[in-house]
């Protein structure tokens, strides 16, 4: 989670599953996603293939915040 910095997910080749404040989306080549400050979020290969994305964050020198994973208890 970026606590000041919103978030751009650009999926440049294959498909990715993004995990949006607990909601899951599958993304393919040319879709994006974005994320707000605070929105807990992760990103996972959606498919058998190589998966490329480009992630833009803005500010650039803001907190990160690693929350645990829910599916680990």
């Amino acid at each position: 989670m970026h606590t000041q910095s919103e978030s751009v997910y650009y999926v440049l080749a294959g498909s990715v599953g993004v995990r949006l404040d607990g909601a899951d989306h599958l993304l393919g080549q040319g879709d994006l996603a974005f994320i707000p400050p605070e929105t807990p979020h992760s990103v996972e290969n959606g498919g058998a293939d190589e998966a490329v994305i480009l992630e833009l964050y803005a500010p650039g020198n803001a907190d990160f915040v690693r929350l645990p994973d829910p599916g680990n208890g």
